[in-house]
C-alpha cells in the first residue's frame, strides 16, 4: 500500500498515520509539580507521650524537570508516549472509485524538548536538497509495554493486536484490513497495562472522509483545493509530486473549513519538479491523552481518513 510506503519519504504523512499525537504530544508536563518547584520530604508524626516523634522517611523527588519530563524514583526522565489509533487510506480515481486500506496500529516514542518557535506557518515547503528525517522511525532501544492492546469495532471485530517482535521498535501491532472505517463507528481501545504503561481505555467515532477536489497543479499559480466535510480540528493538506526518487513536498496545516489555497509563491517551487502531483487531505479525531505521572508516561486514541487524489500538472 502505498501510504505504508510513504513513511521515510513524507514524515508529514507518518506523523499522523503512525503516531496520532506523536508530534504534537510534546505539551507540559511535571510530574514533580510546576517549574521550580521540589516538594518537601514527609515529616515525621508528632510523639507519643513522654517522647519524640520520629523523622519521616525521605520521599525521592526531583528538582524542576523539562516540560517533556516526568520524575521516576528522584530522576527526571523523558516521558513515555503511547498512540493507539486506527487509520483508513482512500485513492480517488477517474470515475469516482476509490481503493481503500485501513490499519490498526500503536506507536510509542520518547518526548522530546519542545519547540520554542511560536505560531509556525501554514505551510511548510521540503525541496530535495532538504533532509527529510521522521523522529519516530529511530529505534529507542525500549520495547513499550502496556500488555495486550484490544481494537473493537465494526471494522477489526475485536482484535487484540499482536505484541512488538523486538526491542526498539517504534511502530508496531499492525492489524490491516481491506474495509474502510465508516463516518460515526465507535471504536474503542483499551490496554491493562505493563511495565511502561498503566490500564487504558477510549472511546471515539470516526470523523467523515475528506473527498478532495482540486483541479491540475500549474507551478507559479494558486492552487484551490476543496474537500468535503468540516471538523473542530485542523486538517493536513499535502501536496507531493510522487513516482520521482526526490520529490517536493508541501505540507499545510489548516483549520477544516472545507477550502484553501495554495499561494502561487509556494506551487512554484513545482516547477521542474517532474513526478505526477498528488493532493492528499488527512482528518483526525483525538481523544484527551491520559496522563500517568506514576510511571512518566502519556497514552491517546486516534482515527484518521486519509485521501488522495492525482491532480497532475496543468497544461
Amino acid at each position: 500500500m502505498l501510504i505504508f510506503g510513504l513513511r521515510a519519504r513524507f514524515p508529514a504523512v507518518w506523523d499522523v498515520v503512525c503516531s496520532g499525537f506523536g508530534m504534537a504530544a510534546g505539551l507540559a508536563l511535571l510530574a514533580c509539580g510546576e517549574p521550580g518547584s521540589n516538594p518537601e520530604p514527609g515529616s515525621g508524626g508528632a510523639g507519643g507521650q513522654g517522647g519524640q516523634g520520629g523523622q519521616g522517611g525521605d520521599i525521592a523527588t526531583c528538582g524542576p524537570c523539562a516540560s517533556h519530563e516526568g520524575c521516576v524514583d528522584g530522576a527526571c526522565v523523558p516521558i513515555k508516549h503511547l498512540g493507539v489509533g486506527v487509520q483508513t487510506v482512500h485513492f480517488q480515481q477517474p470515475g469516482g472509485s476509490f481503493v481503500y486500506s485501513s490499519r490498526a496500529s500503536a506507536c510509542y516514542h520518547e518526548l522530546a524538548p519542545v519547540d520554542p518557535t511560536p505560531s509556525p506557518p501554514p505551510c511548510v515547503l521540503s525541496i530535495p536538497d532538504q533532509t527529510m528525517e521522521d523522529p519516530l522511525a529511530e529505534p529507542t532501544g525500549i520495547v513499550a509495554d502496556a500488555g495486550p492492546i484490544t481494537v473493537s469495532g465494526t471494522l477489526l471485530g475485536e482484535s487484540i493486536l499482536p505484541p512488538p517482535t523486538k526491542p526498539g521498535e517504534t511502530c508496531f501491532n499492525e492489524k490491516h484490513s481491506t474495509e474502510p472505517l465508516s463516518p460515526g463507528e465507535t471504536v474503542t481501545f483499551s490496554a491493562p497495562g505493563g511495565a511502561d504503561f498503566l490500564p487504558f481505555s477510549f472511546s471515539m467515532e470516526a470523523p467523515a472522509i475528506p473527498f478532495i477536489t482540486a483541479a491540475p497543479l500549474k507551478p507559479g499559480e494558486p492552487l484551490p483545493i476543496q474537500w468535503e466535510g468540516t471538523g473542530d480540528g485542523p486538517i493536513t493538506l499535502l501536496v507531493v509530486t510522487m513516482g520521482v526518487m526526490q520529490p517536493v513536498s508541501l505540507d499545510c496545516r489548516v483549520p477544516d473549513t472545507g477550502s484553501f489555497t495554495v499561494d502561487a509563491e509556494l506551487t512554484s517551487a513545482f516547477a521542474g519538479a517532474g513526478g505526477t502531483p498528488h493532493v492528499i487531505a488527512i482528518r483526525v479525531k483525538r481523544t484527551e491523552e491520559q496522563d500517568q505521572p506514576a510511571v512518566a508516561a502519556r497514552v491517546g486514541a486516534w482515527l484518521g481518513i486519509t485521501s488522495y487524489l492525482e491532480v497532475g500538472y496543468a497544461p
